[in-house]
């Protein structure tokens, strides 16, 4: 997705500031739509959305399909979203579907070179009764606090794709990253419930894992949770050069780094202990497992590490297997001020 840079008079983007209510790039970006009257939606796209305007549940559903969903991650996605059996509504959208022609969302449109679904959900966010950006916002402003700081940390995980029309997320490192942050047990449907994301299973004859849709909606909520996260009750930040400076002084977390030799480190993921043991011993680190896992831990804890993963993948083709591994991968700004503080000490 390309980005396009305005220049305005500082009063206007004052007064734009005040206006906390507005999200200013979707609005400049409607009325270029408006004004471009691109992409040309098929009139069969505009009634189903027409149609649905008043039911914000077929509505969110629809969106849901858009993605290519398969009617199973619908019915369980959709059943967390709204509290309550959904089977009745998503056969409803489906078969509208079906009787509309629509089955595949990857389909391209014949006057455009956009796909099915992203017309739908084109449709959507320019005539649709319900803003699910909204929504979601109010979902997560009523969450309990350690689910707050879950959605502040998939925050982290998305900075990267904040201009795209939607990413992906494999949950095990994510999951594990926000477990090891609150120091206790977390459940995944607390986000899901919260629409930002839908359930998706990725399935090929080399990879079969779960690999999350975090939609166009999700992102914009994620960003703004990750610029302004009191504006959501979120009360989480990530350490200061001082609070940085102060850990990597200590020995113990000089040579977790020395153990990581850059940003990122793949660790085999079963047995992962056994393997980091491994290389603990074979390269002379100086750290026991236990003083290892602490330090990694408190890492964690302080947002300068964070897991990712990856899952094992089959023999296909000429391609062979490979074992799944996780990922340990050091905050880029915390990266930054590592650098810098290392830097000052040269």
């Amino acid at each position: 997705m390309a980005q396009l840079g305005i220049r305005i008079p500082d009063e206007i983007k004052k007064r734009m500031n005040e206006k906390t209510d507005i999200n200013w790039s979707e609005f400049i970006r409607k009325k270029i739509i408006e004004k471009l009257d691109y992409p040309k939606i098929p009139s069969k796209i505009k009634k189903l959305v027409q149609g649905y305007s008043p039911d914000p549940h077929k509505l969110w559903i629809l969106h849901m399909f858009s993605y290519n969903l398969s009617i199973n991650e619908v019915y369980e996605t959709a059943e967390l979203i709204f509290g309550k059996e959904m089977y009745s509504e998503v056969d409803k959208v489906k078969t509208d579907l079906e009787n509309i022609g629509i089955n595949r969302m990857y389909d391209k449109l014949s006057d455009a070179e956009i796909s099915i679904g992203e017309a739908i959900r084109a449709e959507i966010e320019n005539n649709g009764a319900i803003h699910i950006e909204e929504e979601i916002k109010k979902k997560i402003k009523q969450l309990p606090d350690v689910v707050k700081k879950g959605a502040y940390i998939l925050s982290l995980y998305v900075s990267d794709d904040l201009d795209k029309h939607h990413t992906y997320i494999m949950p095990e490192g994510f999951e594990r990253t926000w477990r090891t942050y609150i120091g206790g047990n977390i459940d995944m449907d607390d986000i899901f419930k919260t629409g930002i994301l839908y359930k998706n299973f990725y399935s090929s004859r080399a990879y079969k894992h779960w690999w999350h849709i975090i939609h166009n909606y999700g992102l914009n909520v994620l960003e703004e949770i990750n610029k302004n996260p009191a504006n959501f009750g979120i009360y989480i930040s990530h350490p200061d050069e001082y609070s940085i400076k102060k850990l990597i002084e200590r020995e113990d977390v000089k040579k977790f780094l020395k153990w990581m030799k850059g940003r990122k480190k793949f660790v085999v993921a079963y047995p992962e202990e056994e393997e980091i043991r491994r290389q603990l011993e074979e390269e002379n680190i100086g750290l026991q497992i236990e003083e290892f896992n602490r330090v990694r831990d408190e890492m964690v804890k302080a947002l300068m590490l964070r897991f990712d993963f990856w899952p094992d993948r089959r023999r296909a083709g000429r391609r062979s297997s490979t074992p799944s591994y996780w990922i340990y991968r050091l905050d880029d700004k915390s990266l930054d001020y590592i650098t810098d503080l290392l830097l000052k000490n040269l």
